[in-house]
């Protein structure tokens, strides 16, 4: 089965707050009757990269015409540099996450992007990505929703620190897997970024431990040239069932620094469910 493709560009969002989100456009389905497969998205810096200007957030992808919402997903970060028109980190390769929903031709998606780092003086440029089949879809699993946290937290700069993540609230009947990310807020040099994430939740239907380091990231030895390296976005599948199957549920989460630094990540997450 043929996958197709269709992408909206635009500059994104730049303060980081969900009543500053930014309508990056529309996609719309040709006739026919379709699945939508996956959904991913690109970002970079526009113009003169400005220190400590990383870029992080999610994109939100709505629609009234087919039952997609929620989906909301996390743009893979990219880390601001120390100084001022330096290079910044290499910018990773997005996931691509899976959707399967069924739409009809003619379907509108409405395109969002929401941020986690306020940044001032340059823009990000994104460009969001939407697949889709005539047909079932490739990929197994049936439909999934995703559900980012808002707002996004500062990590403790303490050896030993806690923090906590925005809960999230969904209504679901497995959550199948778990996303978070370390974005470097300012790179100090010859200093890192090492978390460890922990998930709670009275609705889940098995107690037990849920936690996990995350993916570290280190700055350069050189205080005029350094930026976070390996900012990148952590999937781990825990296909956990809830005890009340389709009712509302709180999931909490919260991450512990294990090096003191002088100023803490930007840290969000994002559940993947059905």
């Amino acid at each position: 089965m043929a996958l197709l493709h269709d992408t909206i560009q635009a500059a994104g969002a730049v303060t980081a707050a969900i009543a500053n989100k930014v309508d990056l456009g529309d996609i719309t389905l040709g006739a026919g009757q379709w699945t939508i497969t996956r959904a991913w998205a690109m970002v970079m810096h526009a113009g003169t990269i400005t220190a400590a200007m990383g870029l992080s957030g999610y994109i939100r992808i709505t629609s009234e015409d087919c039952d997609i919402a929620p989906f909301e997903f996390p743009l893979e970060p990219v880390a601001g540099p120390l100084g001022t028109g330096e290079l910044e980190a290499p910018i990773p390769e997005p996931r691509k996450y899976v959707i399967n929903c069924k739409a009809k031709g003619g379907t509108v998606l409405h395109v969002h992007h929401i941020a986690d780092q306020t940044i001032t003086t340059v823009l990000s440029e994104t460009i969001v990505t939407v697949e889709y089949t005539a047909g079932s879809s490739p990929f197994p699993g049936g439909q999934l929703h995703m559900t980012c946290g808002e707002p996004a937290v500062t990590g403790s700069t303490s050896d030993g620190g806690v923090v906590s993540l925005t809960d999230i609230g969904i209504k679901a009947k497995i959550l199948r897997a778990v996303i978070v990310y370390i974005a470097t807020t300012t790179a100090v040099a010859s200093t890192g970024h090492m978390l460890m994430f922990e998930m709670t939740s009275d609705d889940f239907a098995q107690k037990g431990p849920q936690r996990w380091a995350l993916n570290p990231q280190r700055a350069g030895g050189v205080a005029s040239n350094s930026s976070g390296q390996i900012s990148k976005t952590l999937l781990v599948e825990v296909d956990m069932p809830f005890g009340s199957p389709g009712q509302k549920q709180t999931i909490s989460a919260e991450i512990t620094a294990y090096d003191a630094v002088t100023t803490g990540p930007t840290v969000n997450w994002c559940l993947i469910w059905n």
